[in-house]
């Protein structure tokens, strides 16, 4: 039987839980790691700016680094977006004789569509695009979407109250 003491030191320690996994969203990651450096060449080459804010600017590389901390993330989905970019890299060695992000832009352009053709890299660019979708709307708090940048992209006004610290 489960008394009041035990039940509230529960329920406290599970109101802590969430607050220090979502802090660790606002973490940089070290870009010469694996996959970050490959995937933040896929996010530039997916959603290259111009008019939109830049990946660079929503820190997307930074909110998938979280993501991939994140100890609520299923660790299949975490192994599939990390073997994504070795096998975006092993395609791209195959093909122009270098890992993906040192290629030129038409090159990397040709492996993404050679990629994009097959279950796997079909799955993984979705992949990749929904978590970059994610950076550009969320609330800052989680370390992403500076200066709101991708709210006023996107005339978006945000719900209030917003949060003031992570709450996953």
């Amino acid at each position: 039987m489960i008394n009041r003491r035990t039940l509230l030191f529960g329920g406290a320690a599970l109101l802590l839980l969430p607050a220090e996994s979502g802090a660790e969203y606002a973490r940089p990651v070290t870009m010469l790691n694996e996959p970050y450096q490959t995937i933040a060449a896929v996010q530039r080459d997916l959603f290259p700016g111009g008019s939109a804010p830049s990946p660079r600017l929503l820190k997307a590389i930074d909110y998938l680094g979280g993501v991939m901390r994140d100890p609520y993330v299923d660790e299949e989905d975490k192994r599939f977006l990390s073997n994504g970019a070795r096998w975006l890299n092993l395609q791209a060695r195959e093909d122009f004789g270098k890992a993906y992000y040192v290629l030129d832009s038409e090159r990397r352009q040709q492996v993404l569509q050679k990629v994009s053709g097959l279950a796997w890299g079909d799955n993984w660019l979705w992949s990749i695009l929904s978590y970059l979708f994610e950076a550009l709307l969320s609330d800052p708090v989680y370390g992403a979407n500076t200066h709101e940048a991708g709210w006023h992209w996107l005339q978006y006004e945000p719900g209030y109250p917003r949060p003031k610290a992570p709450l996953i």
